[in-house]
């Protein structure tokens, strides 16, 4: 029997289904030790087809049909946020264990919420493309900096596989990741996957880092339950803004509510509290957002699932933000959202309908047509297109073809800085190699503009603000919300936010908190927030206009190196 015969019939054991065609040819490619970029949509089967093949070698090397050095060692699979490494870390682990318990592959999880394979020293590892960037450039975030060489070779002779690669920060991430890629082609064979990148920039990638694009043909996408089971995403325009009453009119069963900034996301669920306390709604209402404390948004990022499960039949109203674009296995048969850029959109709308049915997507104008966090040209040029297509299936290719017209010429942008941009790039990245100063971070992977947010009173006394659990926010969005709390004050305005000077030799002496100037906020890494002037509600989370004394609890300690 031959090889291909061989992975076909491990591929089916493994996932309970045969492989489509798109997997087969990365299989292939993966066995002449060739490099990949993958383009097909939500639920079709990416991850497993990046992965089975690395599987497949492992076990013809266990069952002495290979050697063990005919293929990469180590697999490392990197997302762009926490949520989905856990989601999948999770899913293989169970999988694995269950189908082929004998292999004895050590499957790992590295994040910054769970560090627990800090050297990389597991066969298949989820993580994080933060921590892959940050570990092969010598500045790991989860290492000090004695120890900051150790990873590097680890990564570099892995097979490496960056899912949902098009989230990649254009300026930092995506720019490092394809620059280093290029350098490493030779070396390290790799895996882009991408549901929502235009066909110009997966043409320029392929060109340049030598890689193979793969596409799912016809046959195999009207294969895909999701289509033979009739799934319709009806595209509904509204160039008004999104209100509650357009919620409470159009909800079925399951409805899902996506707004582009925490405070309108925390409005609405503020008004839709008060509909269901006058009992003129009856569903489960939850909300989740950026701005909860880790503890909250776990159990709600279980709740979610659970409510919005394949198997349930919950009445519920969940609001939210674009914190559940990827990551949640979810779906729903009704989603109002506000318009962001279509790659973004079309990440929502994978939450629509997702398994089977017809779904009903409506899109809504912002208000003021302020954009933000998305760049308004992209913004409005989505809108613009979609009322072409009011009332049409959005499926995977009408998705192509929209973006297509919206983004090709943005991307196209883009991959050229990034070539423009390439010699700069390569020397940060010996400089980071050089230095390991932490700074390249900021430069190579992700400008993090966050700061994080205790709740204390004024007066408190402790020895770090570093001993709390925390909420990170933009800077940025710290200052407004403090300075609208004071505009309120006519005459003595309180003190809202509060900074502790750490003390430099003596880590056990206690200092009691300062006033901070809302001015002076970016020049801190962490800050308190007065409990008597600023709340927080497990039900939708930091609360500026509420003061309920809640207080951030002391963290766990963890393990130093």
């Amino acid at each position: 029997m031959s090889k291909k015969n061989n992975f076909l019939n491990f591929f089916t054991k493994l996932t309970d289904f045969a492989p489509y065609e798109f997997q087969l040819n990365t299989f292939s490619l993966f066995i002449d030790g060739k490099s990949n970029i993958i383009q097909a949509p939500t639920g079709s089967g990416k991850t497993w087809g990046a992965l089975a093949p690395f599987i497949f070698c492992w076990k013809e090397w266990k069952d002495g049909r290979q050697n063990r050095e005919d293929y990469p060692r180590k697999l490392i699979y990197s997302l762009p946020l926490r949520t989905l490494a856990n989601s999948l870390f999770n899913e293989v682990l169970n999988k694995i264990t269950e189908k082929f318990p004998e292999l004895d592959i050590k499957i790992k999880l590295q994040t910054g919420e769970f560090p627990n394979d800090l050297f990389f020293e597991g066969d298949i590892i989820f993580t994080t493309i933060d921590q892959t960037l940050s570990n092969v450039l010598g500045i790991p975030l989860s290492l000090p900096k004695k120890l900051a060489n150790i990873n590097a070779g680890a990564i570099i002779s892995s097979y490496l596989v960056f899912d949902e690669f098009h989230l990649l920060d254009p300026k930092a991430s995506l720019k490092t990741t394809i620059i280093l890629l290029d350098a490493l082609k030779k070396i390290s064979p790799f895996c882009l996957m991408t549901a929502t990148l235009s066909n110009n920039f997966l043409d320029k990638s392929s060109q340049l880092l030598n890689a193979k694009i793969t596409k799912v043909n016809r046959e195999d996408y009207n294969s895909f339950a999701f289509v033979k089971n009739i799934t319709r995403r009806n595209i509904n325009i509204n160039k008004e803004t999104l209100t509650i009453e357009k919620i409470i009119r159009e909800h079925k069963q399951k409805t899902i509510v996506i707004c582009n900034t925490v405070d309108r996301c925390v409005n609405i669920f503020k008004e839709l509290l008060v509909k269901k306390d006058n009992e003129e709604i009856k569903s489960e209402l939850i909300c989740i957002h950026s701005r909860f404390f880790q503890e909250d948004r776990k159990r709600k990022e279980k709740r979610i699932l659970e409510l919005f499960g394949q198997q349930s039949n919950a009445d519920v109203i969940l609001v939210s933000t674009q914190v559940i674009e990827v990551g949640l296995d979810i779906s729903c048969d009704t989603m109002h959202t506000e318009i962001s850029p279509i790659n973004s959109l079309v990440q929502r709308a994978g939450r629509c309908a997702r398994w089977q049915g017809n779904g009903e997507l409506f899109i809504y104008d912002v208000p003021e047509r302020k954009y933000l966090p998305y760049k308004k040209e992209l913004s409005e040029n989505t809108f613009k297109t979609l009322i072409k297509y009011e009332n049409s299936n959005l499926d995977f290719y009408l998705s192509q073809e929209i973006i297509e017209k919206v983004l090709t010429e943005y991307e196209r942008n883009i991959f050229d800085e990034i070539q423009n941009d390439s010699i700069n790039t390569w020397q940060n990245i010996k400089d980071s190699w050089k230095t390991g100063e932490q700074a390249y971070v900021r430069t190579l992977i992700r400008d993090i503009r966050s700061i994080n947010v205790v709740l204390l009173p004024k007066g408190f006394k402790t020895n770090s603000l570093y001993i709390f659990e925390s909420i990170s926010m933009n800077p940025y969005s710290l200052k407004k919300e403090i300075e609208d709390i004071l505009d309120t004050y006519e005459s003595e305005q309180p003190i809202i936010v509060m900074k502790l000077e750490e003390p430099n030799f003596d880590f056990e002496k206690t200092k009691e908190l300062n006033q901070l100037e809302p001015s002076d906020i970016y020049l801190e890494n962490i800050v308190a927030l007065n409990t008597n002037e600023v709340g927080y509600n497990p039900k939708y989370g930091l609360d500026f206009s509420l003061s309920n004394n809640f207080q951030s609890k002391e963290k766990e300690r963890k393990k130093k190196y």
